[in-house]
């Protein structure tokens, strides 16, 4: 695997869904993921980065969720599959958008970020 791999860009609807919360992301943005994201992410989180490692280009594309954590302004991606997987996007040093995390979380954490307003549907609007 090479050093650094683009994985996907941030859609346009993505950029619609965020609306005002959004002063970061713009449409086209890479997202990357490089060999310390990857160590991250199988130090920290395994048993999802390796049930799902092969779907992070299809969490990136077809989301069912987006958000901004307003803590670090980090983007998040949120797609369901057997699990509730979130996908952590965040500005780097070098001002390129790297996936940072992904984890699962419980349903009942994802209704919690829906009705706080914090995750937008996409479902219906891609």
């Amino acid at each position: 695997m090479h050093k650094t791999r683009l994985i996907g860009v941030v859609s346009s609807t993505v950029v619609s869904a965020l609306g005002k919360d959004n002063k970061i992301y713009k449409v086209g943005d890479a997202i990357y993921l490089g060999k310390n994201n990857i160590k991250h992410m199988k130090q920290r989180h395994s048993k999802t980065f390796n049930k799902y490692c092969s779907k992070l280009s299809q969490i990136i594309s077809e989301p069912d969720y987006v958000g901004i954590n307003n803590e670090d302004n980090s983007l998040e991606y949120v797609k369901i599959f057997n699990d509730h997987v979130k996908l952590v996007v965040r500005i780097a040093g070098d001002e390129k958008l790297y996936i940072r995390s992904m984890y699962t979380v419980y349903q009942s954490r994802t209704e919690f970020f829906i009705k706080s307003g914090r995750l937008k549907l996409l479902t219906k609007l891609i």
